[in-house]
C-alpha cells in the first residue's frame, strides 16, 4: 500500500482537524509550484514525502523509529498535529530514500519554530503496482 505524508504549519488556534481539505490541498499546490499561498490560509506545506508499494517495508520502519524519537504517530489515514517539536530528535537517515526523509521532517519541524505541526497522511488502498504510482517514493522539502 503507498503512502504520502504532508507536513503543514498551522497559524493561530485553529484546530488543524477542522481545516477544510480545500485548503489542504492549495497549501500543497502553492508549495509543489512555489508559489504563495492565500494570505488568510492558517495553513502552509512545509514538506511531504511518500513511499511507493515497493519501499512500504522500510518506509513504516523509518516512520516507527522517527515517531518513537518525537513522540508522534504518522502512521494512520488522516490528520495529526503536535507542537514544540525538536528537529534535533530527527535523526538523519544513513542511505537513500531515509536521508531524504528525514531532511524534509527536519526542514518541516523546523519551519514550525516549536510551534504547531500539521501532517495529513493518505494510504492508497489500490497501491502503486502495475500502475503509475499516485505515490512513488519520493520526498519534496521547503528550500528556505
Amino acid at each position: 500500500m503507498a503512502i504520502r505524508i504532508d507536513f503543514f504549519t498551522i497559524a493561530g488556534t485553529l484546530d488543524f482537524e477542522l481545516v477544510p481539505t480545500a485548503a489542504l490541498d492549495a497549501a500543497v499546490s502553492a508549495f509543489d509550484g512555489a508559489t504563495s499561498p492565500a494570505d488568510d490560509s492558517p495553513v502552509r506545506c512545509v514538506g511531504w514525502l511518500s513511499a511507493s508499494d515497493d519501499d512500504e517495508a522500510t518506509f513504516t520502519g523509518w516512520c516507527d523509529a522517527l515517531d518513537d524519537d518525537l513522540g508522534i504517530g504518522l502512521l494512520h489515514q488522516g490528520l495529526g498535529e503536535d507542537h514544540g517539536l525538536d528537529q534535533a530528535a530527527v535523526t538523519p537517515g544513513t542511505a537513500e530514500p531515509e536521508t531524504s526523509w528525514s531532511a524534509v521532517v527536519r526542514g518541516a519541524v523546523t519551519a514550525a519554530a516549536g510551534g504547531r505541526l500539521g501532517w495529513r497522511s493518505d494510504f492508497d488502498a489500490s497501491g502503486t503496482v502495475p500502475t503509475d504510482p499516485e505515490h512513488p517514493t519520493a520526498s519534496h522539502a521547503s528550500d528556505g
